[in-house]
């Protein structure tokens, strides 16, 4: 009887334990949906109508300079020979030089991209981070590792517009 009550007692001990981890965590967790975040955030399409203007530009000037290499080939074709291969040479070397600057172009175009994707990320966790403090939330969620969530606890809008208002005031 002594062995039945004492692990009846421990029992009721342990259950008040983990029933007191239960309630004591939160209890409305929140989430948030990055995508949508990242897309609505007017600093990510500023930086992309930046971005499409230096495109646009840099394939003006390389479009430029292939329109030059496309008329020297043409006019290759109706020198002597003994002129035709000191042309060749040069079309060759304005061949190689386009090459090098359109990957020099593209890989700028992407470090560029690379350095603002990152600000604008760090941007969007510490308007989440601050609104966690401020609301005395414990964790807040990304949308996509969230099953099942009640809307109610979906808060990407209220992110949305805190970031939109901060970019705002630093403009």
């Amino acid at each position: 009887m002594r062995k039945i009550t004492a692990v009846l007692v421990a029992a009721g001990f342990s259950l008040s334990l983990i029933n007191g981890f239960v309630f004591s965590a939160p209890q409305d967790t929140l989430y948030v949906n990055m995508l949508e975040v990242f897309n609505q955030y007017n600093k990510t399409s500023d930086y992309d109508k930046k971005l499409e203007k230096e495109q646009k530009q840099e394939e003006t000037l390389l479009r430029q300079k292939k329109d030059e290499i496309t008329k020297l080939s043409g006019q290759i074709k109706l020198l002597k020979d003994s002129e035709r291969s000191k042309k060749e040479k040069e079309l060759s070397d304005k061949k190689n030089a386009f090459n090098q600057e359109t990957r020099k172009a593209l890989l700028d175009l992407k470090k560029e991209r690379d350095v603002k994707m990152k600000e604008i990320l760090g941007d969007i966790n510490r308007v989440i981070s601050d609104y966690a403090k401020k609301n005395k939330q414990q964790i807040i969620l990304k949308k996509a590792a969230v099953a099942y969530a009640d809307e109610r606890l979906d808060k990407t809008d209220e992110i949305i517009k805190l970031l939109n208002k901060s970019y705002k005031a630093k403009k």
